[in-house]
């Protein structure tokens, strides 16, 4: 912040109100101009020497010292009174971007009063202060804390590649990268060697061509997604191969048959100039433009089609760019073409392609609507709930004979919204509950955007038919509910993911960012549904409890829950779920415990809202924990469990969950990118097993 601060100085080193509020990156003006004034003497501007130093006084200075900054943050005139700590309090709660009704905000004015005011005069003094403090160490250490973070440097997030703690993170990923650069170098070889004694820029071409059969191949291989499904429930092939990975991989594939292309026809045009100049019979135009060359085994049209195999992957390649995502799907269909093309092109292709072709129309088959169809029947959409932040809960009927395991996903097709999409999702419901499925579908893209409309601003109908299909919408955010005649919906899957290893652990810590907590959620209810199962009524007293759970059942013994989401209304998405959680009290006996126990803990944070070791935040967070410990209910989400403020310490929460010693860890991830390589780096550290799984 210190480089922030005189880079907005400038020469003449004078700082205003503006520069500051940017440099300590604030979201409102309140704290921001409390700050500045306690430095700039009522000027307007104050030099930024001055302001640095007196930060660092307040930084490095004395409990004391600190105390008497953040009093002074918070008073005007020598003492606080109720309506300027519930100012305080109301510019604390925009900094967290939190919303509380008025009755709230009033109890936690009255907390923090109740607390300090001792003498009940109805205002805070600096002594009230300092004594209170001395009772509540914990609250002192959070105020040392705050004043150093006004000066603490931001810390880069960059991702270092190819550093050996990176390799050690991703030994999968990495061998793969080894046997795929191999791979290219061994057939380049071979290529370049069988054409040795042919020009330079045939050599080229050629060396592309035999790399163009394998990433052509390989491309619809990463697609099988059954097959991938059913490798994925081989342990020891799952261990070996990033099969978690195939989509990231089938890009990159997509991406070098893109460059492998325009390197083989570049090669080809120059080639053709150079016959050209070499008074070749045929000039480089009738070469490349036309059959004359008598190159190519289908009427010596290989040049012909090449260019249209070119023109073809550009549009794909274009397609895929998220400007033009609505187009992907429909532009991805020219993979038919494209496969032809390339079998006419080429005449050893087909050598390449016929297994994992066969097995590709093969799944096709079975993903067809028709069979789709024969084997479960009409799909409907049964209900939805318009959740906060633009999340659509659709509840999908769902045939008995549909199995899958939690956390497992599936792609669907909504006529309504597009007639040949189809879009991933994982299944938000526990497998054990019957006659339907459940999916939670963010607004990210153009498709989700237009879900989300279309059920919003659709116009009430009421069916006349009793046998009418219906659908119920509820809007959380409007508080109304609408009744609808509804078209059917197409599902394909469900199709695996490393979620299904849950089971089979002892001890799981399941984290779920933002919307990736649904398969956290499907997770969560089955534990509850199984352990369900095992309840026991004492025949005496009527006490309900869990009996010890066999292992031939599952072999999970303790489940920690962590979602961390940025915002206050991304928790209603699962609200009910983790009542459920809290109300049940899960409580049983294992092989590891001689008492019941706690089966699930749940770990809730809030990344916007500000932490304890924030000067902005400090004074709610106490207000929170002081009327938590009074109510027993946390004021952000109306549960038990008390909401944390910032990002996880996943070094002192592994630590804690190490020492309990409940058995073998593992970890299962769903979630931003970035969350996740800090927490697979935590994994490594601790030894703990780690499952990410694929954010849909």
């Amino acid at each position: 912040m210190e480089y922030e601060l005189r880079k907005l100085a400038g020469e003449d080193g004078d700082i205003d109100l503006h520069d500051f509020k940017v440099a300590l990156k604030m979201r409102k003006s309140f704290f921001a101009e409390r700050f500045f004034h306690l430095f700039d003497k009522g000027e307007g501007t104050t030099k930024c020497q001055k302001l640095i130093d007196g930060l660092r006084t307040v930084t490095k200075g004395t409990e004391s010292q600190k105390l008497k900054f953040l009093f002074d943050v918070y008073d005007v005139n020598g003492r606080i009174e109720r309506e300027e700590l519930q100012t305080v309090l109301e510019s604390c709660l925009e900094e967290s971007s939190l919303y509380i009704d008025e009755g709230n905000l009033h109890a936690l004015t009255d907390i923090l009063m109740d607390i300090a005011d001792s003498d009940g005069s109805g205002s805070i003094t600096y002594e009230d202060l300092a004594t209170e403090l001395k009772r509540h160490q914990g609250v002192a250490d959070d105020l040392r804390l705050s004043t150093i973070q006004l000066l603490k440097p931001k810390e880069s997030t960059k991702t270092k590649y190819f550093t050996w703690t990176y390799i050690k993170n991703n030994v999968r990923k990495v061998w793969f990268f080894v046997w795929y650069v191999l791979m290219n170098l061994g057939l380049g070889a071979y290529s370049a060697w069988s054409y040795s004694d042919h020009h330079a820029l045939a050599v080229v071409a050629r060396v592309c061509g035999m790399n163009l059969y394998f990433h052509c191949m390989f491309v619809f291989v990463l697609m099988l997604r059954k097959s991938i499904t059913n490798l994925q429930m081989v342990r020891i092939i799952a261990a070996v191969l990033p099969l978690d990975q195939h989509i990231l991989i089938h890009k990159m594939v997509g991406i070098m048959i893109a460059v492998y292309s325009l390197v083989h026809t570049i090669a080809h045009i120059a080639y053709a100039v150079v016959l050209d100049n070499e008074d070749s019979s045929l000039t480089a135009w009738e070469i490349l433009f036309t059959t004359n060359a008598g190159v190519g085994w289908v009427e010596s049209s290989a040049y012909i089609t090449g260019w249209i195999l070119l023109l073809i992957l550009l549009i794909m390649l274009v397609c895929s760019l998220p400007f033009v995502r609505e187009v992907f799907y429909i532009a991805h269909t020219l993979y038919v073409p494209f496969l032809i093309l390339v079998l006419l092109h080429s005449p050893n292709f087909w050598k390449w392609f016929v297994g994992p072709g066969t097995i590709f129309l093969v799944e096709k088959i079975l993903r067809s609507k028709l069979v789709k169809w024969i084997r479960y029947g009409n799909t409907f959409i049964e209900e939805v709930n318009l959740l906060p932040a633009k999340v659509c809960h659709l509840s999908i009927t769902k045939n008995e004979k549909f199995e899958h395991k939690p956390g497992d996903y599936i792609f669907l097709q909504i006529p309504d919204i597009a007639a040949h999409e189809w879009h991933p999702f994982t299944i938000s419901s526990a497998p054990e509950m019957k006659g339907h499925l459940w999916v939670h579908v963010r607004s990210a893209g153009h498709w989700t955007k237009k879900l989300y409309e279309f059920f919003s601003n659709l116009d009430p109908e009421y069916p006349e038919g009793k046998d009418e299909p219906k659908i119920s919408i509820k809007d959380n955010e409007k508080r109304s509910n609408k009744i609808f005649i509804v078209e059917e919906c197409f599902v394909d899957g469900p199709y695996s993911t490393p979620s299904h290893k849950v089971f089979e652990t002892e001890h799981a810590i399941l984290i779920g960012g933002g919307i990736g907590v649904t398969p956290m959620a499907s997770i969560l209810q089955s534990v509850i549904y199984r352990y369900k199962e095992i309840k026991r009524r004492c025949p005496n007293c009527s006490h309900e409890f869990h009996g010890t759970i066999p292992k031939s059942h599952m072999k999970l013994r303790k489940v920690d829950f962590i979602w961390v989401n940025r915002d206050q209304g991304s928790f209603e998405w699962f609200t009910n779920l983790l009542t459920e959680l809290e109300t049940e009290e899960i409580d049983a006996v294992t092989d590891l415990d001689v008492e019941p126990r706690k089966v699930i803990e749940i770990h809730l944070y809030m990344t916007a809202a500000q932490t304890k070791t924030d000067i902005k935040g400090v004074g709610l967070q106490v207000a929170l924990d002081l009327l938590h410990q009074k109510e027993k209910k946390c004021l952000i989400t109306g549960l038990k469990t008390r909401t944390k403020a910032g990002r996880p310490n996943w070094h002192e929460l592994f630590t804690k969950k190490a020492e309990e010693n409940k058995g073998k860890i593992h970890v299962f991830f769903c979630g931003p990118d970035g969350m996740g390589k800090t927490i697979k780096e935590n994994c490594r550290n601790f030894k703990f097993e780690f499952s990410k799984e694929k954010f849909w």
